[in-house]
């Protein structure tokens, strides 16, 4: 067999062992007068030397000195190969050409240049060096020649150039072959020298060789995958016309964490920190960021900067990084960074969601099977709106003797709220994650439940029956209130405490929607609402009057919270209007609602479509229906908490302080004096003070309640579910000990949570078993947490749905930048400074949002109703009429 390569390299080879021969076979030579010329570094450089130096940015290149530099006294005037005048300093130079003395600089450094790169890049380089060296040691280890104080480099470059009419271009091509050719520092090394001598080079040692030549291999197979990989990378993202998006996981595990970790520094693209002052969610979201920083940030930003700059030769920056994931299909163009930034959890691992199957197939024994009150003979409501997959919460009544002795039976409302914890054990993984996760969090484009899927909208939810199931029955967490019967009276709808009921139950429950609800209401005359539909009586089965009578004992409880107990609504009747979001990719949900985009959703070609409108109506009693029961739910647990001394979360709520030099007899009469309708309310609002958790009960000013706890959500909200455990476990404990309570009148339930590391009124701890088939939290009250730091602690819900939803108004406004909307001047000017806000304030009706006004002139009249104009940078503008 034929060797062709070697063939093609036979004549090279014979040359150069010619040459060697010739050379170590003559008798030693007094140094040649290249010898005499002394380096660089001793002595000063003069004009027509040609040296070879770097640039500040570590780049070589070859020039001839032309004098000292006008402008400082220690560097030197050059001009390189293609004309550029530089300054150089004597320590930039890295060889000073021997025997050379340019009389046409830029023409004799171009020749340099290009007659060195030549034979850099020359592919029998590498050969020749190779022989070069076999030579040179065979030579050192007979002792011939004088080999042992090595080459001198005019030497090496008569064996290695063998240009006889340019010994100073042979001198710098094979310095140039010693010092950047790769295989050159693998078979020669440079040897030490005094400063007045030229660079002498001796031959490695065969290991020494053999091993730099094997690293030398493994960084050209690395190279070669390298390249490889770049290649393979950027030519996905230049060719990718959507479809799949590149597959990281079949790539090797370095690569792998690499994108993990331009993930990490893609995230921080247009990151702007959160402020301290925009509430405590965000407080937490910006002591999250703090700790993920020092955890990981600093060895993954390094990764990641290097993976897009030496690998990918990308600007290595968290925008390039971001680009870059969303043209390999990896990042949607609107991805959540929010989300990846604080490492919120958005799947559950498989393992979860296994365990959660598990439940619905097996679900355990039932700890409070014998306690259960079977409710399934009333008509339960579960109303919401129709894209609802959550239900956790329902409402009936029914006809109850009047504790009061009165002939006339009372009415007994329901609030029947999905029980989750039947199901899940205190302790268990799918309770951490819970816990963990805080609460579900609700994006334009979707939900992230707290709970997995087949617990969340199955096992737990609140479900009708279904042809499938035409007998299905719930679990819950049923609460029982009766009102005060005083028509006529402030006291009339308040509720009577000590006769309010909690206790599991059997509910059986139908689905309605608020629009369905309102149409049936209309129907009898309760609503303003004038599109009642006969299909919506259809669908509600003739329970017209139930929903009616559930109207009027909300409107009751609506009363009695004004009159009685100061609501918000008291001075501000009109409710704003909720801003509706929906955000769809490729339209999969049908068309959008609101105003209509004019450059944005299909239009956009970027399959997205953007949709705002003011959510549900203004007056609609369904809402007020729901809302004005769940909000008595929640005063009827936290009586019990108050009368029981129960640890639980109680929340509450307190009006600003006045501004300086007003009283709130002042602000009271501001509020008057503004038009009735929104800006009354906006000033109100602004006027109240964030809520907060308390270990006990404090007046909610904004509700009107003295005790509030937020019970009605367990599915979605671990405080709730926290309460759920607690009041089930002092029902339990209470029925076991017969009055609730020991010989001092205190009660002996085992409670699984504290406050503030205390079991509240524990006087016996025992072990009484938890829910779920009896899984507890173990021995002594307490362990499942301190339920008052669980319910402050919201982790980044409100934040990522705030900064979510602020994004997607802002996409919408750039997309349909110059559509006209109505909106309501919400406070002159001055008003709007005396309030502390920068910006004017104007209520958008047909999106429900309110936004900055930014136009001349301003709006003076604080509710005047006039069109603005949607701005691409995301506030509104230009008052087209009034």
């Amino acid at each position: 067999l034929i060797d062709h390569d070697a063939l093609l390299l036979q004549p090279f080879r014979l040359l150069a062992v010619d040459r060697m021969c010739k050379f170590f076979h003559r008798e030693a030579a007094p140094p040649t007068s290249s010898s005499t010329v002394p380096p660089f570094d001793a002595v000063a450089l003069r004009e027509g030397l040609l040296v070879e130096a770097k640039d500040k940015n570590g780049n070589l290149f070859v020039a001839a000195v032309t004098g000292p530099c006008p402008k400082t006294k220690k560097n030197w005037a050059c001009v390189d190969g293609v004309g550029v005048a530089r300054s150089i300093a004597p320590k930039a130079v890295t060889f000073v050409v021997p025997d050379a003395f340019a009389s046409s600089p830029v023409s004799e450094a171009a020749t340099l240049t290009s007659f060195a790169d030549s034979a850099v890049a020359n592919p029998d380089a590498a050969a020749t060096l190779e022989v070069a060296w076999e030579m040179a040691l065979e030579d050192s280890e007979s002792d011939e020649g004088g080999g042992g104080g090595g080459m001198a480099l005019i030497d090496l470059s008569e064996l290695l150039i063998d240009s006889p009419d340019s010994p100073a271009t042979d001198a710098y091509a094979t310095f140039a072959l010693l010092e950047r050719h790769p295989a050159g520092k693998c078979y020669f090394k440079r040897l030490p020298g005094g400063d007045a001598e030229p660079p002498r080079y001796a031959p490695r040692g065969v290991l020494d060789a053999q091993r730099l030549l094997s690293v030398l291999a493994a960084e050209a197979e690395a190279a070669a995958l390298t390249e490889a990989l770049r290649a393979r990378v950027m030519g996905f993202a230049a060719s990718r016309q959507g479809g799949a998006a590149f597959e990281v996981s079949v790539e090797d595990g370095s690569t792998v964490r690499a994108f993990e970790a331009v993930k990490r520094l893609g995230c921080y693209a247009n990151f702007v920190p959160p402020s301290s002052d925009k509430g405590a969610s965000s407080d937490v979201a910006a002591e999250r960021e703090r700790v993920a920083a020092e955890k990981e940030g600093k060895a993954s930003d390094a990764l990641a900067r290097s993976f897009l700059k030496d690998t990918l030769q990308l600007k290595a920056t968290p925008e390039s990084a971001r680009t870059l994931l969303v043209s390999l299909g990896i990042w949607d163009e609107f991805e959540e960074l929010d989300v990846i930034r604080l490492r919120t959890p958005t799947e559950f691992v498989p393992a979860l969601v296994l365990e959660a199957e598990q439940l619905v197939l097996n679900p355990p024994t039932d700890v409070d099977a014998d306690r259960r009150l079977d409710l399934t003979h009333l008509r339960s409501f579960a109303i919401d709106d129709a894209s609802t997959k959550e239900v956790d919460d329902a409402v009936s009544f029914e006809y109850v003797d009047d504790p009061f002795g009165g002939e006339v039976k009372l009415k007994r409302v329901w609030i029947h709220v999905a029980d989750p914890t039947r199901y899940i054990a205190l302790g268990s993984p799918i309770e951490q994650e819970a816990r963990r996760r805080k609460s579900t969090i609700y994006f334009p484009t979707g939900a992230v439940p707290m709970l997995p899927h087949p617990l969340a909208v199955d096992l737990c939810s609140l479900r009708a029956p279904t042809p499938d199931e035409p007998d299905l029955v719930n679990c819950a967490l049923s609460i029982g209130c009766l009102l005060r019967d005083a028509a006529g009276e402030v006291e009339d709808g308040e509720l009577l405490v000590e006769e309010v009921v909690v206790t599991p139950s059997f509910v059986s429950v139908e689905r309605l929607t608020y629009d369905q609800v309102d149409n049936i209401l209309s129907a009898r005359g309760e609503s303003n609402n004038a599109d009642a539909s006969a299909d919506d009586a259809d669908a509600a089965g003739g329970s017209s009057s139930l929903l009616s009578s559930l109207h009027a004992m909300a409107a009751r409880r609506l009363k009695w919270r004004i009159e009685f107990g100061g609501s918000m609504e008291g001075k501000a009747p009109a409710r704003l209007p909720d801003c509706d979001i929906v955000v769809t990719k490729n339209n999969k949900n049908g068309e959008g609602r609101g105003v209509e985009e004019e450059s944005g959703g299909e239009g956009a070609g970027d399959g997205w479509k953007v949709s705002i409108s003011a959510g549900g109506r203004e007056d609609s009693p369904s809402r007020t229906l729901v809302s004005e029961l769940m909000l008595l739910a929640g005063e009827a647990v936290g009586s019990i908490g108050e009368d029981n001394e129960l640890p639980l979360p109680f929340r509450c709520q307190a009006a600003r302080p006045p501004r300086a030099g007003f009283t709130f007899e002042d602000e009271a009469e501001e509020v008057a004096s503004l038009p009735e309708g929104f800006c009354r309310t906006w000033k109100v609002i602004r006027g109240m003070g964030r809520s907060s958790v308390e270990a006990k009960p404090l007046p909610h000013e904004g509700l009107g309640l003295d005790a509030y706890v937020q019970v009605t959500s367990p599915i979605r909200r671990f405080a709730d579910l926290c309460v759920h455990y607690q009041l089930k476990a002092f029902l339990r404990n209470s029925a076991q000990a017969g009055s609730g309570t020991n010989n001092d009148g205190q009660p002996t339930a085992f409670l699984p949570f504290s406050v503030g590391g205390q079991g509240g009124t524990v006087a016996e701890k025992e072990s009484s078993g938890g829910d779920a088939g009896g899984a507890g939290t173990g021995g002594g009250g307490g362990e499942g947490g301190d339920i008052l730091a669980l319910a402050r602690d919201t982790g980044d819900a409100n934040f990522l749905q705030r900064a979510s939803e602020a994004r997607w108004v802002a996409e919408y406004f750039k997309r349909n930048a110059g559509a006209l909307v109505e909106a309501t001047a919400l406070a002159d000017p001055q008003s709007q400074r005396d309030d502390g806000e920068v910006a004017q304030k104007v209520l958008l009706h047909d999106l429900g949002l309110v936004s900055d006004f930014k136009g001349s002139p301003q709006l003076e009249v604080t509710g005047a109703r006039v069109s603005v104009a949607l701005a691409a940078a995301g506030h509104v503008t230009r008052v087209l009429s009034s």
